[in-house]
This record gives structure tokens, C-alpha cells and sequence, in this order.
């Protein structure tokens, strides 16, 4: 698993995904205790690429889950790009706050099943 944290840029807390395990765990929960919604604006397309363009681990589904607490000018280009790697991975979406696209939100759920 990893986290990618994403805004005007995004960043990654491992290189890579990484085996779910206790001491990858308590390093998430540490991140997340102290992550701040600090990285400017939404830029979604480029996380995806990054997360989609990841080496697949053998076995294990690709399973993508975006929070998110705003809407991005590019939607359409987000949904295909999740679309474009179904066969490959799902996608969940959680949409936080009044200024949230729903459009964004629902559409991306629907293009990753």
C-alpha cells in the first residue's frame, strides 16, 4: 500500500507500495496524524499517472481510494485516466466538504467500478 498526497503537487510516503505489514503501518498512521491539507490546490491527473504507471504486485489488486475536498478543471481527463486502467486496478472516492465536485467524485467512482 502507499499514500499519495496530492494538491498543486503531490507526494508520495513511500517510493513505491509496499507490503502491508506493522512496522509500513505505524509509519502510515504516523503520517496521517500529522498531514496537513498544505499542497495548494487540486490537481488530481498527475497522482493518478504516477499511481497507475506503478509496477503491479503480483496477486494483489490495485485498489486506488480518493479523498478529496475539491473539484479540478481537468474532470474529464481524470475520469478516462481511471477508466483507461479498470482492468487493472479500482477506484473508491470520498468527497469532503460543500466545495467538493460531486461530478468529479461520482464520475471517477463509476469509471473504476
Amino acid at each position: 500500500f502507499n499514500i499519495i498526497g496530492f494538491g498543486s503537487n503531490y507526494e508520495s510516503l513511500f517510493p513505491s507500495s509496499v507490503p502491508y505489514n506493522q512496522e509500513n503501518l505505524d509509519r502510515a498512521i504516523q503520517h496521517a496524524e500529522r498531514v496537513e491539507a498544505d499542497l495548494g490546490g487540486t490537481e488530481l491527473l498527475p497522482p493518478l499517472q504516477f499511481i497507475f504507471g506503478q509496477r503491479l504486485l503480483a496477486g494483489l489488486p490495485r485498489q486506488v481510494f480518493v479523498l478529496t475536498d475539491g473539484s479540478v478543471s481537468n474532470t474529464e481527463a481524470c475520469i478516462q485516466e481511471v477508466k483507461k486502467n479498470v482492468e487493472s486496478a479500482r477506484c473508491f472516492t470520498f468527497g469532503i466538504g460543500s466545495g467538493v465536485s460531486t461530478y468529479l467524485v461520482n464520475g471517477l467512482a463509476q469509471a473504476g467500478n
